[in-house]
């Protein structure tokens, strides 16, 4: 859970800091919602998340505040710079893995970075060099340290300005190390310390909403696609039934031996102890069969189809047909 600390300072002491973080809900007991910051500068503050990241205002995260010492009351314009990148981490998940990172500065008109008042920034910089504090990381107006680099020397600690930074993405910066932005860069800053907004979100959501309605409308044209071909498998495979009424015995032999070498023919039976019809199954229509008979058997008797017969196809052929 990442904090954005300002420390404070009452009557030339450090008091610790007050850390802000966004949450939905308060992440435990010691943390209470912050309704009004204690700051005159709030409009600038609001004004500038507009800017930076507009998302942040209508985000359903709340801001939380934990105290080092909770009795202490906060206040004045050096917590803007806290305040504000809280905001924009309601809207934009930051880059680094750092829990704690300490900020000060106030937030003037233009979205611009206002050095603090530099008594206080001293005990506030002396606060964080100190062995005592375990945090590592400290975001500050360059105009306030620029008194202060030879303590930062004596104490091994770096000052790097906004733009020679590397990139921060899943890093942590295990080195105490102190962050100079000038006035005009907090727009530089924002970019810097958090992960860019996909501003292609929801066009990304559009594409793969059409794509999913896109595969369900396939899906449905070759199921229907394959539902007919079934059909038809079905028809030109349901059992068909052929009949030779008044024939010889000799014909209907010799006729259901024809049949049988019929390579569109499956599965050749007698229905009746006559041996007048037969059932099968067959890929073409009893009409292909019939001109298939003609040709063999040149049968010219008249014939009748009954598709409805028990619901399935019946050819009747009558005595009056020749034989070679």
């Amino acid at each position: 859970m990442t904090h954005f600390a300002y420390p404070n300072v009452k009557f030339s002491a450090f008091i610790g800091c007050g850390r802000f973080t966004a949450k939905k809900n308060a992440p435990g007991n010691d943390y209470v919602l912050v309704e009004k910051l204690n700051t005159g500068n709030i409009a600038e503050i609001m004004d500038s998340a507009a800017t930076l990241s507009p998302d942040s205002l209508s985000s359903p995260l709340n801001i939380y505040l934990k105290k080092d010492k909770p009795i202490e009351v906060h206040a004045g314009d050096s917590q803007n710079l806290a305040y504000l990148l809280t905001l924009i981490n309601c809207s934009r998940k930051i880059k680094c893995n750092n829990k704690n990172i300490w900020c000060t500065g106030s937030i003037e008109q233009s979205m611009r970075l206002k050095q603090v008042d530099m008594s206080g920034f001293e005990i506030k910089l002396k606060a964080f060099l100190s062995p005592k504090n375990n945090d590592k990381l400290f975001i500050v107006p360059a105009a306030n340290i620029q008194a202060y680099k030879h303590l930062c020397h004596e104490k091994d600690v770096q000052i790097i300005l906004l733009h020679e930074i590397d990139n921060l993405i899943n890093k942590s910066i295990d080195q105490k190390t102190i962050i100079a932005v000038h006035a005009a860069e907090l727009q530089t800053l924002v970019d810097w310390l958090f992960l860019k907004k996909d501003t292609n979100s929801k066009l990304k959501y559009k594409l793969l909403y059409w794509g999913l309605f896109c595969f369900i409308l396939i899906m449905i044209l070759l199921s229907d696609k394959d539902d007919k071909t079934s059909k038809n498998d079905l028809i030109n495979n349901e059992v068909k039934i052929i009949c030779f009424y008044n024939f010889p015995d000799s014909y209907k032999n010799k006729i259901y031996s024809s049949l049988k070498k019929i390579k569109t023919i499956d599965k050749i039976t007698s229905t009746n102890k006559k041996k007048d019809c037969y059932s099968f199954t067959s890929s073409v229509s009893l009409s292909d069969i019939n001109q298939e008979l003609q040709q063999q058997f040149k049968i010219s008797s008249p014939n009748s189809y009954d598709s409805k017969l028990e619901d399935k196809e019946q050819l009747n052929i009558y005595f009056d047909a020749g034989f070679d």
